[in-house]
Parts: structure tokens; sequence; C-alpha cells
């Protein structure tokens, strides 16, 4: 689901060589864990004619989306699995796995620093604008222009990183935020460029003005008669909560600039990463901070592989 997007990239192809694969060696069953994203839009048909291929092999298939949070893993992860047995009924996962509440993010990182190896973290310099946006973003909040509401901490709202702006500039920026998910243009993506008219009936004369200044000052971009947020990703500098669960354990997770630690101004350690992926802490991960979180990100929860894989034997008997 990542970059262009383009069905055709030959690495979306995976799937189906593995599918291809297991039909031809015949295992007694088979197990596939993706993101959701698999079974969105064009690329489920790579995703459907991989269960073909499966079916047609004497496999019965079962997937599901899961969220793993409610099977004891601390994080909010959601993953779709897909469960094939050959000439037996797939286990249904959600009816059989044993649920269980996970733990706070701040029970799971307790005492991680005493633990040596993969301590690799990144943190900020005092003295630096990401610092300075780290100390405006509380527990489960994040920097994002595109959102409203109390989690999202807008970039005029840091001035001293992002430049001074006046009451009216501020309404301004918070009616564009409104608007380009109120009013659309496209069938696709969640939100879109605002037409300038739309600005105007609220504005009035001084809409050009406020949107010269506001271009100069890199809150927006104008293109014709549409304006847009000049920012818009949806969220960095994310801040778990320590009451809560963690964000998604994935390979930029290290990143603080992506992730920020609960009450730090500084990242994950690859140790802390570990632990909310619930690998044991004498499980040890080489290689460089990078090498660590790709491993660790990539990782089904080792605490949802043994309950899948509990499930496995049992059906297999």
């Amino acid at each position: 689901m990542a970059g262009k997007r383009d069905i055709d990239d030959p690495r979306n192809s995976l799937l189906i060589h593995a599918s291809k694969l297991i039909a031809k060696a015949k295992p007694r069953a088979v197990l596939f864990e993706n993101v959701p994203g698999a079974l969105a839009g064009d690329m489920r048909t790579i995703w459907d004619e991989s269960v073909k291929i499966l079916v047609k092999a004497g496999y019965h298939i079962n997937f599901e989306v899961l969220s793993l949070n409610e099977y004891g893993i601390p994080q909010l992860r959601k993953r779709v699995f897909l469960v094939g047995v050959l000439k037996k009924a797939a286990p249904p996962l959600a009816a059989v796995l044993n649920r269980e509440p996970a733990l706070t993010l701040g029970a799971v990182l307790k005492n991680a620093h005493k633990h040596g190896s993969s301590d690799l973290f990144s943190a900020f310099r005092e003295d630096s604008n990401d610092w300075a946006i780290a100390q405006r973003i509380g527990p489960g909040m994040k920097l994002c222009d595109v959102r409203a509401g109390s989690r999202s901490v807008h970039s005029w709202q840091i001035p001293e990183v992002f430049g001074a702006t006046t009451s009216k500039e501020r309404d301004f920026l918070e009616a564009v935020m409104r608007l380009r998910r109120q009013v659309r243009r496209r069938r696709t993506g969640d939100a879109d460029p605002v037409n300038i008219s739309l600005l105007k009936d609220v504005f009035g004369s001084s809409t050009n003005g406020l949107i010269e200044s506001l271009a100069a000052k890199s809150f927006l971009v104008c293109t014709g008669d549409f304006v847009d947020l000049k920012r818009r990703f949806n969220g960095k500098y994310r801040r778990s909560d320590t009451d809560s669960h963690s964000y998604t354990v994935d390979t930029s997770f290290g990143n603080p600039r992506y992730f920020l630690h609960p009450s730090e101004n500084r990242g994950f350690s690859a140790r802390e990463a570990a632990r909310i992926q619930t690998f044991p802490d004498d499980y040890i991960f080489t290689g460089s901070a990078k090498d660590q979180f790709k491993m660790i990100g990539n990782a089904v929860p080792p605490a949802i592989a043994t309950k899948i894989a509990s499930v496995f034997r049992s059906s297999l008997r």
C-alpha cells in the first residue's frame, strides 16, 4: 500500500507465488499474516487470486482481521490472518483464540532500561526544533494539521518553531482543515484542496490577503482556484500514553519524529520496541539500530504466534 500503490509492481505478486509453492509442496496447514490493506481496493484482487490457488489445491480457508490488543498484545495493531488446512475445516481464529486484556504501555516498559542488549535509541538535542515540538506533544497526542480534536497539535500552535500567526489566520487555517474533508472532489483519499470561493463565503474580502500571508509563512499552498494545507501528514511525533496501549510497532518505530517515548523527548529503544512486540528480554537482536528495528517491526508478535500455534496443534490433531 506504500509509495505509488502500483498494482503491477512485481513485489505485489509475492503472495501469489507463495500460494503456488504451497500448492506444490502440500503442507498440512498454512498461515499468512499481512496488513489489512491487503484486502483493500485493487490489492484485494491479488488476495482473492491467492485464495483461489489454495482452494484449488485442496485447502479449506478462513481469513479475518484481528485487533491484537484484544489478545494480550500491548499495541493497537490490526493484522489480517489467513489460515488454511488441507482437506479439513480451517479454524476461525477470532472464535477460538483466548482473549485477554493487554498490559498498559507503562507496565510493559517498566525496568526495560536494565536489559543492556538492544538499548539503542535516538534522542533530540535540547536546542533543536524537534525538542521544541516534542515539548508541546502530550500523552496520546501528535503533530497533525489535518485533523481537529484535542489529540492533534497543529503547527500554528507552535509559533517558536513554525512561526507566529494571528487569531484570524488561525481561524482561516482551521476552516481549511474542516472544508478539505467536508467538500470532496475525488472518490479516493480522505480530503481535497478547498475552492477559494468557499472560503470567501466566510472570510469575504480578506480571503486573498490571508491566503497570501499564510502561503508566505509556509502554512498553505495555493494552486489556481484551490488552496490546501502545506503539512498534510496525518501525524508525526506521536506520543503514546503510559496508561493505554502503544501505537503499532513498525520498522520506523525507533524514529522519534514518528514515535515519541511516552515520558521522554526521545525515541523508543530497540529493547522497548521488542517488549511491546512481546519478545522476551533474553532474545538478542544484533546489527545497526536500523537493522534491529526492521527485524522487530516486521515480526509477528511471539505471544500471538504462540496462541495461533496452539490452535493449529489442536486443529491438526
